[in-house]
């Protein structure tokens, strides 16, 4: 399991440039020093198959969301505003998928280890459930996934 740190708005200048203008607002508010805002994205290989698990907005990967491995979206900010595609997000577990900001990673990947407790076991990464978008699968400790 590779994990990635992505500058907040990765390839793109609007969400990059105020998301600093609200971190510098918020930090200031808060009496402590801006820092720079991230997400992060998990890249799984198995039996030759790259699957990328990540949150994304989803205007910025073409297809539709069974295609880029949706498990579900959200409203960004207010919750009324997730009525248009610009303000919603969505929770990716897509094989064979690819992380379109990878190139813009903070750093080194950091090589990680699964254990048996994690949420998204590397033994099945995703699957597909008939009539829904991908999935991950339970790991084997049972643990529950999103």
């Amino acid at each position: 399991m590779d994990l990635f740190w992505l500058p907040l708005g990765a390839g793109g200048w609007s969400v990059r440039r105020n998301g600093r203008v609200l971190e510098a607002v918020t930090s200031r508010l808060a009496g402590r020093p801006a820092q720079a805002l991230v997400h992060s994205a998990l890249v799984v290989r198995r039996a030759g198959v790259r699957s990328v698990i990540e949150m994304g907005p989803v205007w910025n990967v073409p297809g539709t969301p069974a295609e880029r491995g949706s498990v579900g979206t959200g409203a960004v900010g207010i919750r009324w505003l997730g009525r248009s595609r610009w303000f919603r997000y969505e929770v990716r577990c897509w094989p064979g998928g690819v992380l379109p900001d990878e190139a813009e990673a903070l750093g080194a990947r950091d090589r990680r280890r699964p254990t048996p407790r994690s949420s998204c076991a590397p033994s099945a990464p995703c699957r597909s459930r008939p009539g829904a978008a991908t999935t991950c699968a339970p790991a084997a400790s049972g643990t529950r996934t999103p």
